[in-house]
């Protein structure tokens, strides 16, 4: 699979990372994996964990002012002037990737210390929050928020083994697609998945189900890139050959 990936990969340009890991926590596939890289959207996963952790101790709603407002052409935007629950904003960050959700969710927990704090209490020393959404500004000044492949798989594969926090799977699972791990799987495969977009990057980390109770958790990571919507096919063939090659091994009923 190692080959195969490598002349998938072959004279694309831009940097890329590949984890792949199956039910048992067996890394089948680790292609710069350890690399870090700007996270893109993919950081708001461990937010929605962290909230989860400390929905509890929050107030249940909160008001949303227009000063919360970073995109206009988020869906938060209407909703200036309304109270909404804080579950609510944490699903749109997840399954809309809204950015303004993000950012109020973001302060309400504690700002971008209390979310490196729960990241790296929580085995993701290489995951740092540096800036909020949409800050250009920041990005540009060499601000700019870092994950690696192997952390984002290792936080869904403890996800998918422990079926918690419930809601954090489901709202993957409901996550919209860019045509990029989904397109390189078969009609109707459950997937969970989260997309990361920036003007030179494109990412997707994914668990997906197999036939029979088999599953397996896959990241893609893609910086860098001169043409960023060119690299989305090459995600797709890359979740082609783990589906391919995983599927061949599996057995019905039985666990890859």
């Amino acid at each position: 699979m190692r080959e195969q990936l490598e002349a998938i990969l072959a004279g694309q340009p831009g940097a890329w990372a590949v984890d792949l890991r199956d039910s048992a926590g067996v890394v089948r596939l680790d292609f710069n994996a350890g690399r870090t890289l700007p996270s893109a959207s993919l950081i708001k996963v461990p937010l929605a964990w962290q909230f989860l952790e400390r929905q509890g101790a929050l107030q249940a709603k909160t008001y949303v002012a227009e000063r919360d407002i970073c995109d206009p052409d988020g869906s938060l935007a209407a909703c200036v002037g309304r109270a909404l629950p804080l579950d609510e904003l944490a699903r749109r960050m997840i399954v809309e990737s809204e950015n303004n959700a993000t950012n109020l969710l973001l302060d309400l927990l504690g700002g971008i210390d209390a979310a490196n704090g729960w990241l790296h209490s929580h085995g993701c020393p290489g995951t740092w929050w540096r800036r909020r959404m949409l800050d250009f500004a920041a990005r540009a000044a060499g601000r700019d928020n870092l994950t690696s492949a192997s952390e984002l798989a290792g936080l869904l594969w403890n996800l998918r083994r422990a079926g918690e926090p419930a809601a954090l799977l489901r709202w993957l699972a409901e996550a919209e697609g860019r045509g990029k791990l989904e397109a390189g799987l078969p009609p109707d495969t459950w997937l969970a998945h989260k997309v990361g977009d920036l003007p030179d990057a494109e990412h997707d980390a994914g668990i997906i189900h197999l036939p029979g109770g088999g599953w397996y958790v896959l990241v893609v990571m893609a910086a860098d890139l001169p043409d960023p919507p060119a690299a989305r096919p090459i995600i797709a063939a890359i979740s082609r050959l783990c589906w391919e090659t995983l599927l061949a091994e599996s057995e019905p009923g039985g666990e890859v």
